[in-house]
């Protein structure tokens, strides 16, 4: 499952977060129906976090950073939001966490 989300922590509204999945852009190909529905179920299962928690989560650690890629994965049993940004010091960041908690799994300064 990869899907892929893009613009600003502080620039995404309720409205689009609520519907994240639905406006998700899809990399390397055409992202299958079954991993939207997936994903989407995971979602209103309440088996993941909404990406508008995890954006709103990463706020106060990276004020005015803008998100430049969100893919939703599954590794083994855990569902990860890998998340790259840009932070205000111009400085690319690779986040994974744990989409069922929010937990900052691994974190690395891309160079």
């Amino acid at each position: 499952m990869r899907c892929v989300f893009q613009g600003s922590i502080d620039g995404v509204t309720d409205e689009e977060c609520s519907n994240h999945f639905a406006t998700f852009f899809v990399t390397a190909g055409v992202l299958a129906d079954q991993d939207h529905r997936v994903a989407r179920e995971l979602l209103m299962s309440g088996k993941i976090l909404a990406l508008e928690q995890i954006l709103e989560q990463l706020k106060s650690e990276y004020p005015g950073a803008r998100i430049l890629e969100v893919e939703l994965e599954q590794e083994d049993e855990i569902v990860i939001y890998e998340i790259d940004l840009l932070d205000s010091g111009g400085q690319v960041w690779e986040l994974e966490l744990d989409a069922s908690s929010g937990q900052l799994l691994d974190r690395k300064l891309e160079e």
